[in-house]
């Protein structure tokens, strides 16, 4: 019996590369998969050799797509990562689910006043909080963990990072799949089908870094968010390690006031090779995406992280600290002495003789062995068997 697996994610890379990294996990001669995307993303998966069902899931309307797949398609289960309409559209279907899912969306209280949460989840969650839905018979989530949690959870993370709260440590619904990436050429190379522009990014980047082998180099990155308390900024941080000699990769843009020996040490672009940077990098600044300390740590980088007052990015961030894997600045705009603790940061842990870099170097080589030892246990073909013997949620659902 061949076992059909529909994969829908969130449609942004850092939610679709989990996906793929699963999806190639899997035999072709017991699972048949098939991905349920935007059309602007049809022809980059198919590069990976992965089938996309010849559905436009249209960022208006996701759970209508959604149940056409199903018809098409007749998935055994539904595969996602942060799409919160499969919640409603396999409860309607009675189809299993598996969603990846990460500390912010892993149920547990939130008390931090003035925090919140980075996916657009949360103003969906609002605008359906009044409507009596159990009343029409009706499914109605009440935490963004509702909409997020599938029948069986896999975290692409560690225990050490991406801690369960006390009371889910026993429940065998949540896996640890360690990171799920793919290669630096498996990446950049298919991106090429969503813009030229990314092209020749990987190649211009080794070339950066071969020019500036003498230099200290630094990559700074917000990942494919932009909280103000970061942007808001990040020109006098990238003028700081400017002014300190280093070579400066990032993914923000906006720096025509460079000079011209400045701009030979600046490297900027939206889409970044990040296994290749990460793998010359003395130091990262970065703001905890778990696609961003996941290179950290395979790499084992000495890294600050930046606060967004996000608590799905801070907490993680936090945890980072507390092993002695990174150093957390918490985000306040009216911290007068914010960028004098940056600068002492950056000059200690660019120290390779300093206690905070050896602190840093020995907690990040034993989150990197945990990290190998959990991907080498994980069995994403015996985890879809397990959702499969599941009892499944049927409750009617809201049409989102």
């Amino acid at each position: 019996m061949v076992i059909r697996a529909l994969f829908i994610p969130n449609p942004m890379p850092s939610h679709i590369i989990p996906l793929i990294a699963l999806a190639k996990q899997l035999n072709t001669e017991s699972f048949e998969t098939a991905f349920l995307l935007p059309a602007a993303f049809h022809k980059y998966v198919r590069k990976f050799n992965l089938k996309v069902l010849e559905i436009d899931r249209r960022l208006q309307d996701k759970t209508t797509p959604e149940l056409i797949a199903f018809s098409k398609f007749k998935p055994d289960l539904v595969v996602d990562d942060l799409n919160y309409t499969t919640a409603f559209s396999t409860r309607f279907a009675g189809i299993p689910r598996v969603s990846v899912v990460r500390r912010g969306i892993i149920p547990y209280e939130k008390n931090t006043p003035g925090y919140q949460h980075s996916s657009e989840a949360v103003q969906f969650l609002d605008a359906i909080s009044k409507l009596d839905l159990p009343g029409l018979g009706m499914w109605k989530p009440d935490t963004v963990a509702d909409l997020f949690v599938g029948d069986l959870n896999i975290i692409p993370s560690i225990p050490s990072i991406e801690e369960l709260p006390d009371e889910l440590k026993q429940d065998n619904s949540y896996v640890y799949s360690g990171a799920l990436t793919l290669s630096d050429n498996e990446i950049m190379e298919n991106l090429t089908s969503l813009s030229e522009e990314y092209k020749d990014n990987q190649q211009a980047v080794k070339n950066f870094i071969d020019k500036n082998s003498e230099r200290q180099v630094i990559y700074f990155t917000h990942g494919l968010t932009e909280p103000t308390e970061i942007t808001g900024k990040a020109h006098s941080v990238v003028k700081l390690l400017l002014d300190r000699g280093a070579a400066v990769i990032t993914n923000l843009q906006g720096y025509n006031d460079l000079n011209g020996e400045q701009k030979g040490r600046f490297f900027s672009a939206m889409v970044l090779p990040m296994q290749l940077i990460c793998s010359h990098a003395d130091l990262m600044i970065h703001h905890c995406g778990s696609g961003t300390y996941n290179y950290q740590i395979k790499y084992q980088v000495p890294a600050i992280i930046l606060g967004s007052r996000c608590y799905d990015r801070d907490d993680v961030a936090k945890q980072l600290a507390q092993k002695n894997a990174a150093v957390f600045i918490p985000a306040d705009l009216n911290d007068e002495l914010w960028h004098e603790k940056l600068e002492k940061t950056i000059t200690s842990l660019l120290s390779t003789g300093s206690e905070d870099y050896k602190d840093q170097k020995n907690a990040l080589a034993a989150l990197n062995l945990e990290m190998k030892q959990t991907s080498a246990a994980f069995n994403f073909g015996d985890i879809i068997l397990k959702a499969l013997k599941r009892p499944v949620n049927e409750e009617v659902a809201i049409n989102a």
